[in-house]
């Protein structure tokens, strides 16, 4: 199957090979389609700044309820209620395995969406002179801003201070020192060889029983004469032979590029550059002699020749000018990844990408960033997460821009990145990375918030409103809650409920909520997915998070909001949502609110 930059036009060309299935295709593409232009929608920046999901969640909230509805889904499992051909399935599987090296069951549907639409979106793409070309541009640009690279450096240890991090020293014994420290190493290198502690962090634990180890690649580089491939030859390929059984086996399935179809000076004139790489484990090379690890590499490479030949371009051996073999032994030297390792695996079919950890790690100071931080593996995915964790950074040390006034004879200092504190540490809780899952607040924190828990809200209306009614969603008709009529001008009393061991808390600012009984009073949140929800009432935009157990509504009460089947969806697929329902019963002036919640 060729897939055309065209989308109309790969979709014709699938179509024809499963023409039974047009309908499924459409729909599941379809799908991908909705979740990329969600994303392309939206300003990317790190999804541990509360700040920033408020003002996304505003000003795109559709895309950003897409998006977190997507949030905990595979591309299997969206492929699967729409396609039923398991040939056309496996083909889906192997799109996958492209973007992920694992099969579509275990591919987040984000992830998936933004590769099998990007290529169409923006096109397959190499950059001129070679891919070293992207690491030299980024070089340039942190030189040209002051920063200094220091080449053949090698890290062997992150210098931690009352559980801090505060440097790094390296292997001929120079220490640096900085307020951040960010490792762009695995999360098995930097918790098991950067850091030097007996026992892992509970959160790094809880990331390995989910995560393992993907398989290392072995990587063959050729020189081979121009005439050997035919003059419509395309740059990338992938090649499966019958068996699709093989997909994720070693050496089951072949990535090949050819960069000098699209970029010729990367070779003399008259020749090809072929990068061809398959997947391969370490343990298939250890325990071998230099002479048998020699021999080995020899034999896997002539296999691999032998199936392009056979597959791609006959002749293909006979034409070779120049070839090198990579092992994961080889990647694990060069690229300094703990078993030559591309990225996290997880061991089970897992919830999209509600496991994968952020930039912010337990340890203060410190931030990972690459393929094993949300979003995961791939270039997209990884220059996201670098994105990410710059914002995130940026936030927590106060990055601040010096400009002068008109006048020019003022300066004036202006923070690029805004930080609320106490925002931060809920939702750094909420996302499973800071604390023990449940929210622990310190005496001030939890003195700054409490005043709110009895705060009497007056309404600025005198007039007698109708009875309303909300069925709120959920599993029985038990759990639907009425709203009595009330005389306006009344007082709320809000009364605190504790919930279990965690906080139950209900913030209520000092704004008048007009019209308050015309509409359905609820707290609704969703703390696996963008940990907010929101509302607009009377022109102004409130919003609410709920944080294990503690629900929070800031600027106004949140009302008239209507959830529509979107939102009902996005319920029902989370694994915990905790709603809040609110309860008013009539008492002469007096209108008590009680929180109940319910778990499910």
């Amino acid at each position: 199957v060729r897939v055309h930059r065209e989308y109309d036009k790969f979709i014709e060309e699938l179509t024809s090979y499963f023409p039974h299935e047009k309908d499924g295709i459409l729909k599941f593409y379809g799908e991908c389609w909705k979740i990329f232009n969600a994303l392309n929608s939206l300003e990317l920046k790190s999804l541990e700044e509360p700040l920033y999901l408020f003002g996304q969640f505003f000003q795109k909230p559709l895309e950003c309820l897409t998006l977190a509805y997507y949030l905990p889904q595979n591309a299997g499992a969206i492929a699967r209620k729409y396609i039923q051909d398991p040939q056309l399935l496996s083909f889906i599987d192997a799109e996958c395995f492209i973007v992920s090296t694992v099969n579509a069951l275990q591919t987040p549907m984000i992830n998936a969406s933004m590769v099998l639409c990007d290529r169409h979106f923006g096109g397959i793409n190499y950059p001129l002179g070679g891919v070293g070309g992207i690491a030299k541009s980024l070089a340039k640009g942190l030189v040209d801003q002051g920063s200094q690279i220091l080449y053949k450096a090698n890290v062997t240890s992150i210098i931690t201070e009352q559980g801090k991090a505060v440097g790094v020293r390296l292997s001929d014994g120079r220490e640096f020192f900085a307020k951040t420290i960010i490792s762009n190493a695995t999360r098995w290198d930097t918790f098991g060889k950067l850091i030097k502690q007996e026992t892992l962090p509970k959160e790094e634990e809880n990331f390995q029983k989910v995560y393992v180890k993907a398989p290392s690649f072995l990587s063959i580089h050729m020189g081979v004469k121009a005439e050997v491939l035919p003059l419509d030859t395309d740059c990338h390929h992938f090649v499966l032979e019958n068996n699709w059984t093989d997909l994720e086996e070693p050496y089951g399935s072949i990535f090949l590029s050819i960069p000098t179809i699209l970029d010729s000076s990367l070779a003399p004139e008259g020749r090809h550059i072929l990068h061809i790489f398959t997947t391969s484990s370490m343990d298939d090379w250890k325990g071998l002699s230099r002479i048998d690890y020699e021999a080995k590499k020899q034999v896997v490479a002539d296999e691999i020749i032998s199936r392009l030949e056979k597959k791609l371009f006959p002749g293909l051996r006979s034409a070779i000018d120049f070839i090198e073999v990579g092992t994961p032994k080889t990647h694990r030297r060069y690229l300094a990844r703990d078993e030559g390792t591309y990225g996290p695996m997880p061991r089970s079919i897992p919830k999209g990408l509600l496991g994968m950890p952020f930039n912010t790690t337990s340890i203060d100071g410190l931030y990972c960033v690459g393929d094993s931080c949300f979003p995961g593996q791939g270039v997209i995915a990884v220059a996201f997460s670098g994105v990410m964790c710059a914002h995130r950074v940026a936030a927590d040390i106060g990055k601040l821009e010096l400009s002068h006034s008109i006048a020019g004879n003022c300066l004036q200092v202006e923070r690029l990145e805004k930080k609320s504190p106490v925002l931060d540490a809920m939702l750094l809780r909420l996302l499973g990375w800071k604390g023990n899952g449940f929210v622990t607040f310190t005496k001030d924190i939890y003195e700054k918030l409490s005043f709110s828990l009895s705060y009497l809200v007056q309404t600025s209306t005198t007039a007698n409103h109708p009875c309303k009614s909300f069925l709120f969603p959920s599993k029985s008709k038990s759990d639907s809650h009425d709203v009595a009529p009330v005389c306006g001008g009344a007082l709320a009393s809000i009364h605190h409920h504790h919930l279990g061991p965690q906080l139950g808390l209900l913030i209520i600012s000092r704004r008048y909520c007009r019209d308050l009984l015309q509409n359905t009073v609820l707290v609704v949140a969703f703390p696996a997915a963008l940990g907010l929800c929101g509302a607009y009432y009377d022109g102004v935009a409130s919003f609410g998070f709920s944080v294990h157990g503690c629900a929070f509504v800031v600027d106004s009460i949140i009302t008239l909001f209507w959830l529509s089947n979107l939102i009902l969806d996005l319920v029902d697929s989370l694994e915990r949502v905790m709603v809040l329902r609110p309860r008013f019963i009539c008492q002469s002036q007096k209108v008590q609110v009680h929180l109940g919640s319910s778990l499910f």
